[in-house]
């Protein structure tokens, strides 16, 4: 799971938990770490454009 900053991610990784769910991952990082490198592999609906983001998050 992921989301833009880990928040949401984090809520459903523990919704999905309680309720039994034990295959489970978490990206720490979220959607602003990995977008960040322009290196890494991004699927958008055709049509959609994503470009990497500028801000430095180290």
């Amino acid at each position: 799971m992921y989301c833009k900053t880990s928040i949401r991610a984090a809520q459903t990784y523990l919704a999905l938990y309680n309720a039994g769910y034990r295959n489970l991952k978490l990206y720490d990082g979220a959607w602003l770490e990995w977008s960040a490198n322009p290196n890494n592999p991004i699927q958008m609906p055709e049509g959609s454009k994503v470009e990497a983001s500028q801000k430095d998050i180290s």
